[in-house]
């Protein structure tokens, strides 16, 4: 898996882009698990199903379930034991984006996304650091920002 590392932004975090797509983060283990969409690996497997996934999210539910089905997207290797997960993941392949920002019309595929993208515009940071003080819009950057503080704490 090649990984692209591009530099230069004003707060000389490092930022892993996707070679595939547009999708970037300033955490290569994030870029990691995204690149699972384009693979199609399938890391771990469920015990009581005939199932695997490729986060580990996708299987960890108690050992009693008794679910037999499974659902499977018919575009890429992608299985669910959850209806609803399937559901969002075609999201990706439809490029579907019904969240649409009222100010500047970028669209979204989840209601999450378009409230932490609104944040852009409202200039709430709601995240903040317990060190220095320096507020985030989004918490894996609060998190990743507490790592500068390593040697402090």
């Amino acid at each position: 898996m090649k990984m692209t590392l591009a530099t230069g932004s004003t707060n000389s975090m490092h930022l892993f882009r996707c070679p595939h797509c547009t999708y970037s983060s300033n955490l290569k283990g994030n870029l990691k698990k995204h690149m699972l969409i384009h693979t199609g690996e399938r890391q771990f497997e469920c015990k009581f199903l005939n199932f695997s996934a490729g986060f580990v999210q996708q299987i960890a539910f108690p050992a009693t379930n008794t679910k037999t089905s499974v659902y499977h997207c018919h575009l890429c290797a992608y299985a669910s034991p959850h209806k609803s997960n399937l559901k969002t993941h075609m999201l990706v392949h439809t490029k579907e984006r019904q969240f649409v920002c009222v100010h500047c019309k970028k669209a979204f595929t989840t209601k999450g996304n378009l409230k932490m993208h609104a944040r852009i515009h409202s200039g709430e940071r709601p995240y903040e650091c317990s060190i220095c003080d320096k507020k985030f819009t989004q918490k894996s950057s609060l998190l990743s920002h507490q790592f500068t503080h390593r040697d402090i704490v």
